[in-house]
């Protein structure tokens, strides 16, 4: 079964940082109930920097292996340079339309 990957990225100068399988709304703080208080809470992430090898730094949402973080990571590098994809849209794995 196929479902949508999303891969949103935003260039800071020479350094962009991208979300694997996620949005980067997904990483704002959540107010959760816990003891009894109101708190703020960011959600758990596992991060991959890259940035001595492609500039960039990878989220994902969770704990999650490398080998998960390289695969997205490939996937992301192999559709950044298809014409036909615009960031923001997600993809489909498998798409015919691109050749990862």
């Amino acid at each position: 079964m196929s479902r949508p990957i999303p891969f949103e990225f935003q260039k800071f100068g020479n350094l962009t940082l991208v979300t694997l399988d996620s949005r980067f709304a997904d990483y704002d703080f959540k107010p959760v109930m816990q003891n009894g208080k109101m708190m703020m809470q960011i959600p758990e992430k596992t991060i991959k920097d890259c940035r001595n090898i492609d500039g960039c730094v990878y989220f994902h949402l969770g704990r999650v292996s490398d080998r998960v973080m390289v695969d997205l990571i490939e996937k992301f590098q192999k559709l950044k340079v298809e014409k036909g994809w615009k960031p923001g849209k997600g993809l489909v794995v498998p798409d015919n339309k691109f050749i990862i």
